[in-house]
């Protein structure tokens, strides 16, 4: 039976706008063979974020975007806002003033949504004040720490970013497909791309955001 489009037809799932969500990107690292299914996996289950308390302090907010490789282990994991920035940010749409950051569109790379019920539960932690201008490029693209306590069995949905990046494709010109995550209790829910905007304007006026070809592997 093919799949109805949940816009046009109600099959009973969740649809939540992109924009109410956090977003986190997850990337695990190289794992021994993507063509190995198994092992693919096993790399996509990493890369789930599952923390159910947040006390991330501004202090690391600052620490951890002055050292995005995370070489010294104290990296504290932040998160994006929902609007079309944060998929600036990973590579996967291209323009606008949002500068990306290397490495995470990568085929292993999850994108954990906090859902709003999950998201309306924590306080949005900043970088203090004239932290530099790797806090000011991460705040730009919506960056942030959190605290607060969550439930990680039904604040959290999952999608590999491919997925999320032909959405995004779709999205972008104009088209509006939708985009199937897996719910951290199991269940499916649809991340609604529809209300970002079609463009963002840069430096001299112009629309500038378009997908990216993103193919992963590559």
């Amino acid at each position: 039976m093919p799949q109805l489009n949940p816009f046009e037809a109600n099959q009973g799932f969740d649809i939540i706008p992109s924009q109410e969500c956090l977003l986190r990107f997850q990337n695990p690292g190289k794992t021994q063979d993507y063509n190995n299914q198994m092992d693919f996996r096993s790399a996509l289950r990493a890369a789930l974020v599952t923390v159910s308390r947040w006390e991330t302090t501004p202090e690391q907010v600052k620490e951890t975007v002055d050292n995005y490789e995370g070489s010294f282990g104290t990296n504290a994991m932040l998160w994006l806002g929902g609007h079309v920035e944060p998929y600036q940010y990973a590579g996967v749409l291209k323009g606008g003033f949002v500068e990306p950051q290397a490495g995470l569109a990568a085929p292993a790379t999850v994108v954990t949504y906090l859902l709003p019920q999950g998201a309306e539960k924590v306080k949005q932690v900043n970088a203090p004040a004239n932290s530099g201008e790797n806090a000011e490029r991460v705040k730009n693209a919506g960056g942030r720490g959190i605290s607060g306590t969550v439930d990680p069995t039904r604040d959290y949905a999952y999608a590999p970013l491919f997925r999320v990046a032909r959405g995004l494709a779709a999205r972008y010109p104009g088209a509006k497909d939708p985009l199937f995550t897996d719910k951290s209790d199991d269940n499916c829910i649809v991340i609604d791309f529809r209300s970002l905007p079609s463009y963002t304007l840069n430096k001299e006026g112009y629309p500038t955001v378009e997908a990216c070809d993103f193919v992963p592997g590559r």
